[in-house]
C-alpha cells in the first residue's frame, strides 16, 4: 500500500484508533472501508487492511490484507506482537491481520462488533468485542472460543473498550459513571477462569472474572 503524508490523506468518519509498541497510530477508516497506519517518525499514512469495497465474491481471508474487503471497520485493537485485530462490522465477525506475513483471516464471528481490545499474558492473546446486537461484551479465548462475560457486573449499551494490565477491562457505556471496569483473568490462566463454548458465536458461553487484582 502506498504511503502518503498523514496531514494531506483525507479519512472519512474515524471510529477509533489504537498505538502499537513502537508508536505507530492505528485508525479504523470506517466509511472508507480500510484500517490505516501512520508511522511516528515519518508522519507518513499508509493502509494496513482493506481495498476500500465493502463486498466482493470474497472477503479475502487467506490473502494479503490490503486486498480484502472490510464493511465499516469501528474498532481496532494492536497485539503486542503486532497483530492487529479489527471489529469489521458490517461482516459481522473480528479480522486478524498477521505482523509477521500481513494476511488477513478471520478471527471470530460477531454480530456488529464495535469496541475491541487484546490482553495478552506471555505469548496468549485474549481478544475483547462488544457485540453491538446483543449488547454484551464477549471474549475470544486464544483457541478461537468465544464467551459472553457476565457476573455481577454488566455493562449498559457498552460502546468502546479498554484493557489495562493489571487485569481491568475497561467498558464506555450508558451507565450513570459512563464508563464500567470489570476485572478479568489473566490470559495465561483463561483455561481456569472461563466456562468455553462450542457456539463460535458465543452465544450462551459465560466467562468468570477473577479476583480483581491488588493495585
Amino acid at each position: 500500500s502506498e504511503s502518503k503524508q498523514a496531514a494531506q490523506t483525507p479519512l472519512r468518519r474515524p471510529e477509533a484508533i489504537a498505538v502499537d509498541r513502537g508508536g505507530e497510530l492505528y485508525i479504523a477508516d470506517s466509511q472508507n472501508n480500510r484500517v490505516r497506519v501512520v508511522s511516528q517518525t515519518t508522519g507518513l499514512i499508509r493502509t494496513v487492511a482493506g481495498d476500500g469495497e465493502p463486498n466482493g465474491a470474497t472477503l479475502g481471508d487467506g490473502g494479503p490484507a490490503v486486498d480484502a474487503h472490510l464493511d465499516r471497520p469501528t474498532g481496532i485493537a494492536v497485539a503486542p506482537n503486532g497483530d492487529v485485530y479489527i471489529a469489521d462490522t458490517g461482516h459481522n465477525r473480528v479480522r486478524k491481520v498477521s505482523a509477521v506475513s500481513g494476511v488477513i483471516t478471520t478471527h471470530a464471528l460477531i454480530d456488529a462488533p464495535t469496541g475491541i481490545a487484546v490482553a495478552a499474558g506471555g505469548q496468549r492473546i485474549v481478544v475483547y468485542v462488544i457485540d453491538s446486537k446483543q449488547g454484551v461484551v464477549k471474549s475470544i479465548a486464544p483457541d478461537g472460543t468465544v464467551s459472553t462475560l457476565t457476573g455481577p457486573v454488566r455493562p449498559q449499551s457498552p460502546t468502546r473498550l479498554a484493557y489495562h494490565r493489571t487485569g481491568w477491562l475497561y467498558v464506555k457505556d450508558r451507565s450513570p459513571a459512563g464508563v464500567t471496569a470489570i476485572p478479568v483473568p489473566n490470559p495465561a490462566q483463561i483455561e481456569l477462569a472461563v466456562e468455553r463454548h462450542s457456539d463460535p458465536r458465543g452465544g450462551a458461553g459465560k466467562a468468570r472474572p477473577a479476583a480483581p487484582p491488588t493495585h
